[in-house]
C-alpha cells in the first residue's frame, strides 16, 4: 500500500508512525454466554460477593465492557497487556462534561470465581453486545506536521490516498484496542499530559513549535460581520508559548508516555450516544502499562 500510494521511499519513516492494533467488531447480542467472556455493554462479571467498582473520582460509573485477555494472547499487541485474566472498563457518564472524566478499569486475575453484577439503580447500561477482533494498523493520523514533511519530501506521492487507506478500518467498526486513538483531529494524550502537569487547554497553543511563528499567528485577525475583528491568538498567552517552546523535549516525552488503550464508538449496537455520536478513548502511560497497572487509566471523548 505505501508502495501503491507513491511513498516507497518513505516506508520506513511511515512504519515508525504505525502501531499494530485490533479493530473490534459487534458479533450480536451478547446473551448466556461463560462468565468471563468478552462482551460490551450489559451487566459486568466481578469476583464473587464484590461490590459495583466506584472510586472518589469515579463516583457513579456504568460499566462499558470486559475483555478475556487470553482471547487476544496471540494477536500482536498481546505484549502491552497481561496475558490472563478479564480486563473489565468502567468511566462516569454523569461526568462527560467534566474535566477529566471519572474512570475505573479493573484486571480481575484469571481463577476467580465470578458472578454478574447489575449495575445499581440511577446507573445507566447499555444493550450486550459480542464483539470479534480484527489485527489491524493505527497511525499518527493527528500528526499534520510530520504528514506535511512527508507530502513535501514526495512530491510523487498521493498523501490523501495514503492516509485514507492507513486510516481506514473496515466498517462499520465498533472499537479500537491499542495503536492511536482515531480522532484525526488533534493529538488526544496532548490533553492528558497539559491537565497532569496543571496546564490544563494548553494544549492548543502546542501547534507553534518557534517564536517567529508565533509572532506571527498573533497578527491573524478576521472582521465579523458586526464591524468587530477576532484575533484567536493574542499576547495573553506569550507566558504559555514561551514555556512550551522552551519545553519541547519535556512535552514530546510526557505527551507520548500515554498509550492509547481503549476506544469505543457510539453506536445503536450498544445504545451508546456521546456528544454528537463520538466515542470514548480510554489511555495509560505506558511505563504502569507495561507492569500490568490500571490505576491511572484516564479518558477523553470528543465533540464534532
Amino acid at each position: 500500500m505505501i508502495a501503491e500510494t507513491g511513498f516507497a521511499a518513505a516506508a520506513d519513516d511511515i512504519r515508525a508512525h504505525c502501531e499494530p492494533c485490533l479493530h473490534i467488531f459487534e458479533a450480536g447480542r451478547a446473551s448466556g454466554g461463560a462468565r468471563g467472556g468478552t462482551r460490551f455493554g450489559g451487566d459486568p462479571d466481578l469476583p464473587r460477593g464484590a461490590s459495583w467498582p466506584q472510586s472518589p473520582s469515579c463516583p457513579q460509573p456504568s460499566f462499558f465492557g470486559q475483555i478475556d485477555l487470553a482471547e487476544i494472547r496471540h494477536s500482536p499487541i498481546a505484549k502491552h497487556l497481561p496475558q490472563t485474566g478479564l480486563l473489565s472498563f468502567f468511566a462516569d457518564l454523569e461526568s462527560f462534561d467534566q474535566d477529566p472524566l471519572g474512570v475505573y478499569v479493573l484486571h480481575i486475575p484469571a481463577g476467580n470465581e465470578l458472578e454478574q453484577l447489575s449495575a445499581p439503580e440511577g446507573t445507566a447500561s447499555y444493550n450486550p453486545v459480542a464483539v470479534r477482533f480484527e489485527p489491524g494498523v493505527a497511525f499518527t493520523e493527528f500528526d499534520w506536521a510530520w504528514l506535511n514533511e512527508l507530502a513535501d519530501a514526495n512530491p510523487n506521492g498521493d498523501i490523501d490516498a495514503l492516509t485514507n487507506r492507513l486510516g481506514a478500518a473496515p466498517w462499520p467498526v465498533m472499537g479500537r484496542l491499542l495503536g492511536y486513538a482515531n480522532w484525526p483531529q488533534d493529538d488526544l494524550r496532548e490533553e492528558l499530559y497539559f491537565r497532569e502537569i496543571g496546564r490544563p487547554g494548553q494544549e492548543r497553543l502546542r501547534i507553534w513549535r518557534s517564536w517567529p511563528d508565533w509572532e506571527k499567528a498573533k497578527k491573524i485577525a478576521d472582521p465579523l460581520a458586526n464591524g468587530t475583528i477576532y484575533r484567536p491568538w493574542s499576547e495573553q498567552d506569550d507566558a504559555n508559548v514561551r514555556w512550551i517552546i522552551d519545553h519541547a523535549a519535556e512535552v514530546d516525552r510526557g505527551v507520548t508516555r500515554w498509550q492509547s488503550l481503549l476506544t469505543i464508538e457510539s453506536g445503536k449496537a450498544m445504545n451508546l450516544w456521546i456528544n454528537d455520536a463520538n466515542a470514548i478513548y480510554f489511555f495509560a502511560p505506558k511505563d504502569l502499562l507495561q507492569h500490568g497497572d490500571f490505576s491511572n487509566v484516564q479518558a477523553v471523548t470528543t465533540q464534532n
